[in-house]
């Protein structure tokens, strides 16, 4: 097993090292795919990857390692889960906390047609942030049998994890003598023949029991209907097979807390996992990244120009749902945290949140979103914003294909969305000067504005940023 899991780690970075992708999360996850497809017996019983941007050693067992060197290109294998690759890929996937919703639903559908295989969605510690985590949780019958939960806790999203949820995990990590004494008893009862396993598990209940009596966190996994076990080594392939072999023998839904470290068997993966989190081409023996010209980029011009608005404007605000790097708000969280706020994986609230922050003229937020993430906070755009006509500003990263993460993040959709709102300002800069010009006169604007662009290089004229009239046009050429 262990042999087979460095095979496959090897595989993922040299082929990351070439095409660049999501290397840090993949890496992360190699020994425990390799266990779960050991346990479980895919793809009648269904794993179900949240997000999905961390299935590649899952593509490499499922007989797609053929076409894993032209993964993210064209024609290639998707970044992605897609089940026009393969039947173990059972839903396109690639926005947050979709998995244990699409697991209930297919837990539902097998109950109520006579079928019996298990049902696993595995989740990131994340996708705890984010709102439709908990409408699923909350919505976990007590009696559901064969579904077992994988919370795979690397205290990363893409950037460092936010909120209480993580204090939570954090505490229930910091209790390794109880789950050691656990384990190493329950290894001792399961040599005993015939009824090893029942007094194991027998043992599993009382640790349980007892947790819920001393007051720790597992409660909380417990409110919602769940048996907690954990925290376990993600890392020790040998411990997470005995582990899974044994919680299928529950007869209540399962969530096993499962400790990865991001980056796993590469040294600067490991030390930089935000860094290596979506990596460009790197050499493979040393994982430094491959000299690559520097663009100047759109997102490189507002996450410059936001800190310069942040410097003139001290009611300037920066919110990010989870993605300060690749916006490049980090310089100005950095200056200015108590004007930052990284809500996580929690588009709906950030833009609920900003439109109070804009109420009567306190503050002035901009709201930097991936396109394709901006999606999810639809009802919140028309509701607490546009009929409001609160003055947020909208910076909508990524508008336009997206050709590497393919269908599901393809920043095509909000023109269409953004122009049915109510006193919504839609508009889109040309160069990096011009976006410039578009900030600082949105500030003025007193209403909605969404100013969107591609993550492509641009020109910045060395020039003074002046302000546009709201709704006047240019004249470029004659034609």
């Amino acid at each position: 097993m262990k042999e087979k899991a460095s095979k496959i780690r090897k595989r993922i970075i040299d082929v990351m090292a070439k095409n660049g992708g999501h290397l840090a999360s993949n890496l992360g996850v190699v020994e425990l795919t390799v266990a779960l497809h050991e346990v479980f017996n895919s793809p009648e019983d269904k794993l179900i990857f949240d997000t999905s941007h961390q299935t590649y050693a899952h593509k490499l067992l499922t007989g797609r390692s053929d076409r894993f060197d032209n993964i993210r290109k064209a024609g290639g294998l998707y970044g992605f889960a897609a089940p026009h690759e393969s039947p173990h890929d059972h839903f396109y996937a690639g926005h947050g906390a979709t998995s244990l919703s699409l697991a209930l639903g297919c837990a539902k559908a097998r109950d109520l047609t006579g079928g019996s295989e298990y049902i696993v969605p595995i989740l990131g510690d994340a996708m705890l942030t984010c709102g439709l985590a908990y409408e699923a949780l909350d919505n976990i019958p007590k009696n559901l049998k064969r579904f077992v939960i994988i919370l795979n806790d690397n205290e990363m999203s893409i950037a460092k994890n936010v909120g209480a949820i993580s204090e939570v995990l954090a505490r229930l990590l910091n209790r390794p003598k109880s789950n050691k004494f656990y384990h190493e008893v329950a290894n001792f009862l399961r040599k005993i023949p015939t009824f090893g396993d029942k007094l194991a598990l027998k043992g599993k209940k009382l640790k349980e029991s007892l947790k819920t009596l001393s007051g720790s966190d597992a409660p909380f996994f417990e409110h919602f209907n769940l048996a907690y076990v954990g925290p376990i080594d993600g890392h020790d392939i040998h411990e997470m097979i005995d582990v899974f072999k044994a919680v299928k023998d529950l007869d209540k839904p399962t969530i096993i807390h499962v400790r990865t470290i991001k980056g796993y068997g590469l040294d600067k993966a490991e030390s930089a996992p935000i860094a290596y989190h979506g990596a460009q081409p790197f050499d493979p023996e040393t994982g430094e990244f491959l000299p690559s010209k520097s663009q100047l980029t759109f997102p490189k011009v507002f996450g410059k120009y936001l800190l310069q608005m942040g410097e003139r404007h001290k009611d300037v605000i920066a919110i990010s749902p989870a993605t300060p790097v690749g916006t490049a708000m980090v310089p100005f969280m950095e200056k200015f945290p108590d004007r930052s706020i990284d809500v996580g994986i929690a588009e709906g609230h950030s833009v609920t949140f900003a439109g109070a922050c804009a109420y009567q003229n306190k503050l002035k937020p901009i709201l930097s979103v991936y396109s394709t993430f901006l999606q999810r906070g639809f009802d919140n755009i028309f509701h607490d914003v546009c009929i409001q006509n609160l003055p947020v500003i909208f910076a909508i990263d990524r508008a336009g294909i997206s050709s590497g993460d393919g269908i599901t993040h393809h920043g095509i959709y909000d023109i269409a969305f953004l122009a049915a709102m109510p006193n919504m300002v839609i508009c889109q800069p040309r160069s990096g000067h011009l976006l410039k010009e578009l900030l600082e006169s949105a500030l003025s604007y007193q209403k909605p504005t969404a100013i969107r662009y591609p993550n492509l290089p641009t020109t910045d004229e060395e020039q003074q940023v002046g302000t546009r009239p709201l709704g006047q046009g240019e004249v470029l050429a004659q034609g």
